[in-house]
């Protein structure tokens, strides 16, 4: 084999090379993009999550009505209103 030969399978070679450094930086920075997206998936579920949770606590502990006072008497003190 001469060296020309050699030359051409070396471009070849360094063509592949830049091929698949190029390919790797776009997959670390869809992988990147797909990070940071799942992070705001993540927090945006985070504070669904603590919405849905102070909702509940919000609806749980309303004020006792007419009707907790009414049911405790006439059951004196034993019926379990919420």
């Amino acid at each position: 084999m001469d060296c020309r030969e050699y030359e051409n399978r070396l471009a070849i070679y360094e063509r592949f090379s830049d091929d698949a450094k190029e390919m790797c930086t776009q997959l670390v920075a869809a992988e990147r993009e797909r990070t940071a997206q799942e992070t705001k998936d993540k927090e945006m579920a985070l504070k669904e999550a603590a919405m849905y949770k102070s909702l509940y606590d919000s609806i749980r502990q309303k004020p006792k009505g007419a009707g907790y006072y009414v049911c405790k008497i006439f059951t004196l003190g034993i019926s379990r209103c919420f």
